[in-house]
């Protein structure tokens, strides 16, 4: 993709004036990942989608492409004025490729009911493209997660050709060639947790291989590899696998080491939990962080207490600082006086009696049980004494005063087992009619 963007650069010196040009030259830098280029294209371009000389069919393209760069961009709010701009029957031309994007802009807001119910009606109308519906219908399963786990994979399947050959993945033919890289990622990846969410580990397990020989360059297949691993209760081979990983490709390690820390931390691996958060340079000043690597480091019962000489040093936090010293005198003495020094000292305070101190401290430890002794006043004994008596709550229709006769204390036993049980006497006068053999 960057190569296509090299060419279409070397167009433009030509100075060449074409609408189609600038919308692929927008639609490219988008397929590039570069998306927070396009607005400055665009003004080198001079192109102004608010000028109604520009408002004609063509420019419709040119007004998507540059909303999908907007939501590519998190500028979430601008991309839905920015088609509401424009006239029904202008949209009209390429609806099918915006409804699919609407929701998207939606579920980002948090609108998730709504964009449930875009995605559903796009669907099951079957109105639009099929590149549009395949988008709809991964948007639609990330955003209903495990629920209904089998009926979204139905719907993924059918988006997938099937294919005799092992290892082999191939979508279907409309869609092969209009999603891109990213795009298709996305559905590979939402049809294997699928799998996983079914309990189909053999499945995802087959998936998971074919994607690692067609996106050989990419980290999405090595993290789907130990979620199965992980699901088959394999924690130490999905570690395996994310450390092998994060060894070979340090430049595209952040996401593995996250979820390397993730896995070990679960697996109560607190060592390893600790060391591939330290490996990400760029969060290290991140308080999540911190916090999460001295909580590691508390479950290890190391007392090293670099990581808050650390936040000392970069926050200036006279909190940090207190705490550093009660850390410190647990285990060394000299070094938390160290500390105690750089605290600020208290205004009025010239000296303190520390025998004293502890004298007049506010709580005290003291061994086996006190008696506590204490005088209440007779009003108050006389008042906890008078006890309300509250009312009794007899069934509906039931009169106190004439209660009438007991029930029967055999009520709960089986008839047959009552007392007063009499079974029925056989009539035996009509057992037999005529003589014996004989017809009647």
């Amino acid at each position: 993709m960057n190569d296509c963007m090299n060419s279409y650069e070397k167009l433009q010196k030509f100075k060449i004036d074409s609408m189609d040009l600038k919308i692929n030259i927008i639609a490219a830098l988008v397929a590039a990942g570069r998306a927070s280029e396009v607005q400055t294209a665009m003004k080198a371009q001079k192109v102004d989608l608010t000028t109604k000389a520009l408002r004609d069919t063509r420019s419709f393209e040119l007004a998507y492409n540059s909303v999908c760069s907007l939501i590519e961009d998190k500028k979430i709010g601008k991309e839905e004025l920015m088609v509401e701009d424009y006239g029904e029957d202008e949209i009209e031309y390429e609806l099918a490729p915006v409804s699919a994007q609407l929701p998207y802009v939606q579920q980002l807001q948090g609108q998730s009911q709504e964009a449930m119910q875009t995605y559903v009606n796009m669907i099951n109308k079957k109105a639009a493209d099929p590149s549009s519906l395949g988008v709809a219908t991964t948007n639609l399963i990330s955003l209903k997660g495990t629920k209904d786990a089998a009926d979204s994979l139905k719907k993924l399947d059918r988006l997938i050709e099937k294919s005799t050959a092992p290892n082999h993945l191939q979508l279907v033919e409309s869609l092969d060639f209009k999603l891109s890289q990213r795009q298709k990622e996305a559905l590979y990846s939402a049809r294997v947790l699928l799998l996983l969410y079914t309990n189909k580990t053999d499945q995802a397990h087959e998936l998971v291989s074919a994607l690692l020989g067609m996106f050989r360059d990419s980290v999405f297949p090595v993290l789907l590899q130990a979620a199965v691993h992980v699901k088959e209760k394999k924690v130490q081979k999905a570690e395996e696998v994310l450390s092998q990983y994060a060894e070979k490709h340090p430049e595209n390690s952040k996401g593995v080491l996250l979820a390397l820390a993730q896995i070990a931390a679960n697996a109560n691996h607190f060592q390893l939990a600790a060391d591939s958060l330290s490996k990400i340079p760029n969060i290290q000043h991140m308080p999540a962080t911190v916090a999460t690597l001295v909580a590691l480091r508390e479950r290890l019962g190391d007392s090293n207490v670099a990581a808050s000489e650390q936040l000392v040093k970069s926050h200036g936090s006279t909190e940090a600082l207190a705490g550093l010293v009660v850390t410190s005198a647990c285990t060394n003495l000299e070094k938390a006086e160290q500390y105690e020094k750089k605290l600020k000292p208290l205004p009025g305070l010239k000296g303190v009696n520390v025998e004293s101190l502890e004298r007049t401290s506010a709580t005290r430890h003291v061994e086996g049980p006190q008696d506590m002794t204490v005088d209440i006043p007779e009003e108050v004994k006389k008042q906890k004494a008078k006890k309300r008596k509250r009312k009794p709550r007899y069934p509906k229709g039931f009169d106190p005063a004439n209660p009438g006769p007991p029930p029967d204390p055999e009520r709960w036993l089986p008839r047959r087992e009552r007392s007063n049980y009499r079974p029925k006497r056989k009539d035996k006068r009509a057992q037999v009619r005529g003589a014996q053999g004989a017809f009647v």
